[in-house]
């Protein structure tokens, strides 16, 4: 499953301001060569005709500053993709990007701007539509004063259920450092809302509940950590993985199968015959031939990397971890 990238280095951004706050994005020939999607489409394995992940036009980023919508606490970014105006309702996925400490704000127009251009440490989703990848979904990245409250993320995915072009079994979500934490909490909040996350170096507080949420409603799992991660320690992402193992009836523990004399990245995907987490070097959530490991439960451990690892993840080389979550759906 290999995505081509050709990304023009004279990307030039043309940004006007428009009266209601909205900020739009012109690019011009920054595209994205390859359209098939990868593995998972329709939640099934590379057998499945996977949804187009990605389009070739630019879409439109308005920014929707907190106070301006009724019942919806946070100011946030909005990602539309081309051609929402002519699709039908139910065309798209919801991706709801959380951020990291460092971006913490009021979600003013302005702290939403400063958010936004923090190219440093928040290289996430809307940074990746701002250069170029421009995806086949609905984006919506809010911003959080402190730490992430689920109800108030809650109250962003209702708004968006009952506002955009969304299918709701598609709703996804992901976030770096404390966002990934923030992503962990809200599966585990609302785990009959998610059909898939992917949590990159989170602090939480995970316990008995949020496996037996992710295993009991089939939500896809692909989190990841470094081992050296002295920031926030890897222990947190494991577990939390030895969580969703033991409501699947684990034996041994998460970190049985981890070869910790290679330099090697690996990834872990849970055997349902053995009841043991099989650890390979790569960083890869599908099997030899192409096909999403059944449960699609994932933990990619880099070997080093420390705490700020997301670059890795959203600017893969590939694109192989957007590409996995933006296949996934509820059942």
């Amino acid at each position: 499953m290999k995505l081509h990238l050709g990304l023009g280095l004279g990307i030039l951004l043309s940004f006007s301001v428009l009266s209601s706050c909205q900020f739009v994005v012109d690019e011009q020939q920054s595209t994205i060569l390859g359209d098939s999607g990868g593995s998972g489409g329709n939640g099934g394995g590379s057998n499945s005709t996977p949804w187009t992940t990605y389009t070739t036009t630019s879409g439109t980023t308005n920014y929707r500053p907190a106070g301006s919508i009724a019942n919806v606490n946070l100011g946030f970014m909005e990602y539309i993709p081309a051609g929402y105006a002519g699709a039908s309702v139910g065309s798209y996925p919801l991706v709801i990007f959380l951020h990291g400490i460092g971006e913490e704000g009021a979600g003013t127009a302005a702290t939403l701007a400063s958010f936004r251009n923090n190219t440093g440490s928040s290289a996430g989703v809307q940074y990746n539509i701002d250069h170029g990848k421009y995806y086949n979904a609905v984006v919506l990245t809010p911003q959080s004063p402190g730490w992430w409250n689920s109800g108030n993320v809650d109250k962003l995915v209702n708004y968006a259920i009952s506002t955009y072009k969304i299918n709701p079994k598609r709703i996804l979500i992901t976030g770096l450092s404390m966002g990934g934490g923030g992503t962990w909490d809200y599966v585990n909040a609302y785990p009959g809302k998610v059909a898939a996350a992917i949590p990159i170096a989170g602090a939480s507080g995970c316990g008995t509940s949020y496996g037996t949420g992710i295993v009991n409603n089939g939500i896809k799992i692909w989190s990841f950590h470094a081992m050296n991660d002295s920031t926030v320690g890897v222990g947190n992402s494991q577990a939390c993985m030895g969580f969703i193992g033991a409501a699947m009836g684990q034996v041994g523990t998460f970190m049985d199968g981890y070869a910790s004399s290679s330099s090697a990245d690996q990834t872990a995907h849970f055997s349902t015959s053995t009841k043991r987490w099989v650890f390979e070097s790569q960083i890869d959530c599908v099997d030899n031939q192409g096909n999403d490991w059944n449960p699609k439960l994932c933990q990619t451990l880099y070997k080093t990397g420390g705490h700020g690892i997301w670059g890795r993840v959203y600017q893969h080389a590939t694109d192989m971890p957007m590409i996995w979550l933006l296949n996934q759906a509820r059942p």
